[in-house]
């Protein structure tokens, strides 16, 4: 048929970045396992994974367009994982990085489900309080296009980040998800705040995304953390203790799969699967409404909260010291600048 593409199986998790967790580093199977049916599946066909029939459309545009930053991704993975050096911060190499992990993120069903969710949220608590007044309901493919359009935000948002990566030299391997991008802040958690954790422009925020059963991108705001040795851009993760929570941060991110290689046990999968049931997913929707002479309600969604911690990853002074006054997010500096150019989304 003239105008679709032949690229049927759209995926939202890339296949280069999936061989990195293949059998054997092999490229061709990868183990997984489904949460709703409880089934793990120690040999699976990779090539369909994490995809969706025209997940993107039919025409293939945006399924292109993804390939293109792809292509410019790999080897960029590839150079991390063979050498395990970082590119220069602020160097093309780096903001290639810093888009290729929003872009993971942003392009999952679960950002595009969480619009959706948000909207019903939203027309929920409108009736509530104005009976008659109703927002039109987001459609799937509306969501998808959305979610895509805060790349260049999300992109220029996390360029202040600092990153390190987190090196596994215990038996256990990293695991990831079906959502394999996590947002995390340790700073906001130490302070119990309620919203305003998972943005792109929230101080304290850390991103986590595997690269490899060994590997962790891992970045941060460095006004809130101090990351082991200032001058490694290494830390190793040496305690299996350790590895769990890295890996639990990505059971409570997930939707329904996790993707591993053949060192992964099941025991250890449905173990991690059953201890995550204690924790509330992270792409959860929240409101709150407050109450004034005029209805102000707050929306959002919920971040991972495991009580992370792991050693070389602690607070600093001025993290630790801050004083929150009342407004709903508190937003890095850099952040702050960008907003007031123009960059009007958090």
């Amino acid at each position: 048929m003239n105008g679709v593409t032949e690229k049927r199986e759209q995926h939202y998790i890339p296949k280069f970045y999936l061989r990195n967790f293949s059998l054997e580093s092999k490229g061709k199977q990868i183990g997984l396992y489904n949460i709703q049916n409880k089934l793990f599946i120690g040999r699976s066909s990779l090539r369909k994974q994490a995809s969706q029939p025209f997940y993107y459309g039919k025409d293939g545009l945006i399924e292109d367009w993804l390939g293109t930053i792809e292509n410019d991704t790999a080897p960029i993975i590839a150079e991390i994982l063979n050498t395990g050096s970082l590119p220069q911060y602020n160097s093309s190499d780096h903001k290639k990085l810093v888009a290729f992990t929003v872009l993971t993120e942003i392009r999952n069903p679960i950002s595009s489900e969480s619009i959706i969710n948000s909207n019903r949220e939203l027309n929920k608590r409108l009736n509530e309080i104005h009976p008659d007044v109703e927002i039109p309901m987001t459609t799937t493919d509306d969501a998808i296009q959305m979610s895509l359009s805060f790349l260049h935000r999300g992109a220029l948002f996390s360029m202040d980040l600092h990153f390190k990566l987190l090196i596994n030299k215990s038996p256990e391997p990293f695991l990831i998800s079906d959502n394999p991008v996590v947002k995390y802040n340790q700073f906001m958690e130490s302070r119990n705040s309620v919203l305003g954790k998972p943005g792109y422009a929230v101080k304290g925020l850390q991103l986590f995304l595997p690269l490899s059963p060994q590997v962790i991108l891992f970045f941060y705001d460095p006004w809130a953390y101090k990351i082991g040795d200032r001058k490694k851009q290494t830390i190793e993760i040496t305690s299996t203790e350790d590895v769990f929570q890295l890996n639990l941060l990505q059971a409570v991110n997930c939707s329904n799969q996790f993707f591993f290689n053949e060192k992964m046990t099941e025991h250890y999968i449905k173990k991690i699967s059953l201890y995550s049931d204690h924790f509330h997913k992270s792409y959860q929707i929240e409101s709150r409404v407050i109450e004034t002479s005029k209805h102000f309600m707050i929306l959002g969604s919920k971040s991972a909260k495991i009580r992370l911690n792991i050693p070389n990853i602690t607070l600093t002074k001025k993290s630790k010291e801050y004083v929150f006054d009342n407004r709903a997010v508190h937003v890095r500096p850099t952040c702050e600048q960008l907003i007031r150019a123009g960059v009007d989304r958090i």
